[in-house]
């Protein structure tokens, strides 16, 4: 590398190469410092200077690739912002379309959309609920209009359904699905995870709309857990 005075490398990367071949050439006695005006202790200040910058940009490039790495894991498709993201909208929304009244909704900082033109109302009658199988760890579930003969008839205005999940082991008591945790289904076929479930339990089926209204519980399914 051929460098003056006023042209040495600015790349910090080339600094250093061009340090390393002026120090390789007097450690190997192809040039004798001596001859160009230099001491021992001016090679030896080089040497240890050499040593720092390779050691120091060295360091750099790893922290550059760890935050690489962490920008990814922060910000990429599936880093934690999108992720989380993702859950609060979740959250949100489950929030939106439960039956807690818009008070409530406010500790969240959530809001249902303000009502306009024609009111939509919930459904008249309950969905017809079927399990289409159990396997460890989830049960498998259909939710259509009640008479239809399409399998993913939605009835209007409903978002989705809602499930309640009873205890079996308890007897069946009047307005029972009224006083367990609800669980959301918005498409059809699909899933519940089981875990922690009872062995057995009864599911209710109801539609319900963005506003949160409801239409009537679905007679029970009664499951048997694997």
């Amino acid at each position: 590398m051929t460098t003056s005075q006023e042209t040495l490398p600015k790349r910090q990367v080339d600094l250093l190469s061009y340090g390393v071949q002026m120090l390789r050439r007097f450690k190997s006695g192809e040039l004798d410092p001596a001859d160009v005006g230099l001491r021992a202790a001016d090679v030896a200040e080089l040497d240890n200077l050499v040593s720092e910058h390779q050691t120091r940009l060295a360091k750099v490039g790893q922290l550059r690739d760890a935050m690489k790495g962490a920008t990814r894991a922060l910000s990429g498709r599936k880093g934690s912002h999108a992720r989380l993201s993702a859950k609060l909208r979740q959250c949100a929304n489950l929030a939106r379309f439960s039956g807690a009244p818009n008070h409530v909704l406010a500790l969240l900082n959530v809001k249902r959309k303000k009502r306009r033109g024609t009111r939509r109302n919930a459904p008249d009658t309950a969905p017809a609920f079927t399990m289409d199988k159990v396997v460890p760890g989830r049960i498998h579930l259909r939710f259509r209009t009640n008479g239809s003969a399409s399998p993913r008839a939605r009835a209007k205005n409903a978002n989705g359904v809602q499930v309640a999940v009873v205890d079996a082991a308890n007897p069946m008591v009047s307005g029972e699905a009224d006083q367990v945790p609800i669980k959301i289904l918005t498409r059809s076929p699909s899933f519940l995870p089981t875990t922690n479930w009872p062995v057995r339990v009864r599911l209710y089926a109801r539609w319900f709309t963005q506003r949160g209204e409801t239409s009537g519980w679905s007679s029970p399914l009664l499951v048997t857990v694997l």
